[in-house]
């Protein structure tokens, strides 16, 4: 049993805000009652000398009040410590209930009745709620123009399951306010925005003033006071500190489940440089223990900035492509895509992948040689066009390719080669070597480096990536993806919906939260058989195939014909 003391806001409008401006009050350290004691100031200051004490020795904090318009009174209670926390956190969450007439005294209250009522979880009158076991409620009329009119004093008491245990005085029979109930409407969505929308409060602001009628925008109060609401109500919906470093402590409980109360967060490796975070649900787990292709790409934009990417997993599953792994990583180095996979096979030993599809990043594909020797590992054909595309920027080829059609279409045959059977592909490399001038020769040579390999004696060298990495033959007969564009795609949706750059740790885990939701839905979708929508590019994908089946004796001539479909 110990003694706690805070503060509960009586009324309010009773003095002018110079009465207590600039002055400070002792208050309660309680971790549980900071985001009430904070905000709020006693009734008197002569009051403060006892609490003084108190703070010298540990048990209250100094704040200083400014611009206060507010009325309180302290209450001192003797309570078990987890008892008075319980309250205070139930208190904290159901904040706006309705009570009507006096018959709804006998039952728990509803929401969206007309007469808005708040909870009093500690009545300065009532001891009886903090004594027996103190699992109870007192829920008392709103403070509001109609409370006072009709000065209502009726009080219902519940456990904290809202079951009924008694009435305390006598509750009159009046009706409610409409604007009141419509303006606390407006400030539990004003709320809601304020956490969701990560916009600033002018934004957010003018989102939620979007159809509210004049007669609700005439009871608000100034723009100003709003915004300081939604600076506050941000500042409480993350009561973490925002960490700085990658060596913050934990990942608080909150962060570890999904909107549906399920297992998400399953593996941080502790404070440290190669420290990482990673994230999949039981369903997603089975996914990754059944599936045999997988997709893998980073995304560096929405990252908070003290890790460096966003590394993800996508798995093909019943003509769908899934998201089955989230990673908060780093750094790009190899050693800790090494540690990376390590930690999934020790969490999944089931997990062995037929195929991987990938960017053209040496480190991941070493890693995943290594570690599943098996395994067939290929390049995205778009990162492919990608990197032969930076290269002409890099080296001045840009506008010869934008503005000279014959140039444009001879670098598209240089493509065409992923496209053509790769015992084949050096002989068509070598022909377009013969047939192109030395305008190209800067292009071939940037080819020939990378992606067939330099002639050393009587054979070429092994190039950074071999044919059988980059050549798209096999996908195209097996009508399977020859690309990334579905990770891709969904790195597109996860920026949009972050709607700004590199934010603070947990308002992305609070994002990739929501985001998990979406994903959910379309594992259900695929469960149920439903099918992806019909790609853009059908028709092209159909003469693709068609030529790669059915290809032109003449390597020459099949290399222009493909080459004549394909664009950078």
């Amino acid at each position: 049993m110990s003694q706690f003391t805070y503060s509960i806001r009586k009324n309010y409008n009773q003095y002018s805000s110079s009465h207590y401006s600039n002055q400070s009050f002792y208050v309660s350290e309680l971790e549980k009652l900071d985001r009430l004691t904070n905000k709020y100031q006693p009734k008197k200051v002569t009051e403060n000398e006892r609490y003084k004490k108190l703070c010298h020795e540990g048990k209250c904090s100094l704040f200083e009040i400014s611009s206060s318009t507010y009325r309180y009174y302290y209450i001192n209670r003797e309570a078990p410590n987890d008892i008075l926390n319980d309250l205070i956190d139930y208190a904290m969450e159901v904040t706006h209930y309705t009570l009507d007439t006096e018959d709804q005294l006998q039952s728990p209250p509803k929401r969206s009745e007309p007469a808005l009522i708040q909870i009093e979880f500690i009545h300065k009158n009532d001891p009886s709620i903090l004594m027996g076991n103190g699992q109870l409620l007192a829920w008392t009329v709103a403070r509001g123009h109609y409370a006072k009119k009709y000065a209502c004093h009726g009080r219902l008491h519940t456990k904290l399951n809202y079951e009924f245990i008694k009435t305390v005085g006598q509750h009159k029979n009046h009706i409610g306010n409409s604007r009141c109930e419509a303006t606390r409407k407006y400030y539990e969505q004003l709320r809601r925005e304020s956490e969701q929308n990560q916009t600033n409060p002018h934004n957010v602001l003018t989102q939620t003033n979007i159809g509210v009628p004049d007669e609700v925008l005439l009871c608000l109060p100034s723009n100003h006071n709003l915004k300081r609401n939604i600076r506050r109500w941000r500042q409480e919906h993350t009561t973490e500190p925002t960490p700085t470093n990658i060596d913050f402590p934990v990942v608080p409980a909150k962060y570890h489940y999904t909107t549906r109360n399920t297992s998400f967060f399953q593996k941080d490796t502790g404070p440290g440089s190669n420290r990482f975070l990673l994230f999949f649900t039981d369903e997603q787990q089975t996914i990754l223990e059944n599936a045999t292709e997988f997709f893998i790409d980073g995304t560096f934009k929405v990252v908070p900035e003290i890790f460096f990417q966003l590394f993800a997993i996508h798995a093909s599953y019943r003509d769908h492509v899934i998201p089955v792994a989230f990673l908060l990583l780093p750094s790009k180095k190899e050693e800790l895509y090494q540690k990376m996979v390590d930690e999934i096979i020790q969490l999944i030993p089931a997990w062995q992948p037929h195929r991987i599809m990938m960017d053209f990043e040496k480190a991941t594909q070493n890693v995943f040689e290594r570690t599943f020797p098996a395994v067939e590992l290929s390049g995205c054909y778009f990162h492919f066009c990608q990197n032969v595309l930076r290269f002409l920027q890099t080296h001045g080829f840009k506008q010869t390719y934008e503005t000279d059609v014959a140039f444009a279409d001879n670098v598209h045959k240089i493509l065409a080669l992923a496209f053509i059977e790769p015992t084949m592909v050096i002989d068509g490399f070598e022909l377009l070597c013969s047939k192109l001038d030395d305008d190209y020769q800067q292009i071939l040579d940037y080819i020939e480096d990378n992606y067939i390999g330099r002639i050393r004696g009587r054979t070429r060298r092994q190039p950074s990536y071999p044919i059988e990495f980059w050549n798209m033959v096999a996908r195209v007969k097996l009508d399977t993806h020859r690309t990334n564009n579905h990770v891709e795609g969904w790195h597109r949706k996860l920026n949009c919906a972050f709607q700004c750059c590199h934010p603070t740790l947990w308002t992305f885990l609070d994002k990739l939260i929501r985001e998990e939701n979406n994903v959910h839905v379309d594992i259900i979708n695929a469960m149920t058989g439903r099918q992806p929508p019909a790609g853009k590019h059908e028709q092209f994908n159909r003469r693709l195939r068609q030529l790669v089946e059915n290809p032109h004796q003449n390597i020459y001539d099949q290399i222009t014909c493909i080459g004549r479909l394909l664009s950078l």
